[in-house]
């Protein structure tokens, strides 16, 4: 909470007090501020951090680029200084060629600007999984923040009992086979800008058709990978997901979002203007994620089997889509359910209820036993 502060006073400067507010996420929107959750609680972590570099197997470089720079802007410009500094510095870059230190890059599609002398060495941690922009044998791809759970008291008002109450109940679902509620063709219409009536009028509906049916880019078999949601959200609702009998996909928010999501089935996971956050919703509030991309890497990939406890789905399948979830048994999906109530709590930041950190650490273990670097000591060499 101090370093967003920190950050919200730093706009002040720029703009004032008040001219920030729309302009800079960081303001309102502490989505991107799991970095600063994973700084707080390593300088806190006497059993993980050392201050003895020979004991290391990890180096985690300190950058703080949350609180510098918001997402999209040249990110070269904070961190080559930085890898000169240490690399001139410090014996233990040069030792393994940066094979064992650790950058965490926040921000929607922020892995794609990491300068490629750190891309193609280090371990990236950061939020946007896309296989162009990070090694899926090297990297950590990690949950970021939701917007109904922006800072701690928002969390606690909302997503915190959610989560709670959806944790003590039973796998039994009243609600919809499919659920999802938000922007079809922009961020304009996301959960922050709410459809009080819950639904889309027949009117909304059909606006929302016309515009997608003009679109090459909402053809389930045309890929188009630069625009908002790379063209999935828009396919689906070409597809007229809305108009079937057992789903609820709505074009905005929805005022019951708290209450739907853990009462239906599956819930629609895709990217927006990047890397989508409802996936961290949905396994808070225990709701099986259908995940529907192409070529991207999920969070904590390399210690969790997704497919325990939720569909991966193609952008060409989503055609497929009402068959597909009609067949998964009710049997299944309860033994989908039990893995996901097992690994909720990997999704949250916040204290108590949230283990994100613990989670990222057991990830960047995973590449430590992975890339050799446990060997590290054992060679006799820094680390």
């Amino acid at each position: 909470a101090h370093l967003n502060r920190g950050s919200e006073a730093w706009m002040w400067r720029q703009w004032g007090a008040s001219k920030g507010q729309g302009c800079d996420p960081v303001y309102n929107r502490r989505i991107y501020a799991a970095q600063s959750h994973f700084d707080a609680h390593l300088l806190h972590d006497d059993y993980t951090r050392t201050s003895r570099p020979e004991r290391a197997l990890l180096y985690y470089v300190p950058v703080f680029l949350n609180q510098r720079v918001t997402w999209g802007a040249d990110l070269s410009h904070y961190m080559l200084p930085t890898l000169d500094y240490i690399r001139s510095r410090y014996p233990y870059w040069n030792a393994s060629g940066g094979r064992d230190h650790v950058w965490f890059v926040f921000g929607e599609r922020q892995t794609c600007l990491v300068p490629p002398e750190i891309a193609s060495r280090s371990i990236i941690v950061g939020h946007w999984g896309d296989e162009l922009c990070i090694d899926k044998k090297k990297d950590v791809v990690v949950p970021t923040i939701t917007p109904v759970q922006h800072d701690l008291p928002r969390f606690k008002q909302r997503l915190q009992r959610a989560m709670r109450s959806s944790a003590s109940s039973s796998f039994e679902r009243s609600g919809p086979l499919l659920f999802f509620a938000g922007g079809i063709t922009s961020f304009g219409a996301s959960q922050d800008n709410v459809r009080k009536s819950g639904n889309d009028s027949v009117d909304k509906q059909q606006k929302w058709l016309k515009r997608v049916l003009s679109d090459r880019c909402s053809r389930p078999d045309v890929e188009c990978r630069n625009i908002y949601s790379m063209g999935v959200r828009q396919a689906v609702w070409r597809e007229r997901l809305w108009a079937e009998p057992d789903m609820r996909v709505v074009s905005a928010g929805v005022p019951d979002y708290l209450s739907a999501v853990p009462q239906a089935r599956f819930c629609l996971h895709t990217e927006g203007n990047g890397w989508g956050a409802r996936v961290v919703d949905y396994m808070a509030m225990e709701c099986l994620p259908l995940m529907v991309n192409d070529r991207m890497v999920f969070p904590y990939a390399n210690i969790l089997n997704w497919a325990a406890f939720s569909l991966h789905l193609r952008k060409r399948q989503i055609p497929d889509i009402p068959p597909i979830l009609r067949n998964v048994s009710e049997g299944t999906q309860q033994q989908m359910h039990a893995v996901l109530r097992q690994y909720k709590r990997g999704f949250v930041w916040w204290r108590p209820d949230g283990l994100a950190y613990e989670y990222t650490l057991a990830a960047l273990g995973q590449r430590v036993l992975e890339l050799g670097l446990s060997n590290n000591r054992q060679r006799g060499r820094p680390a």
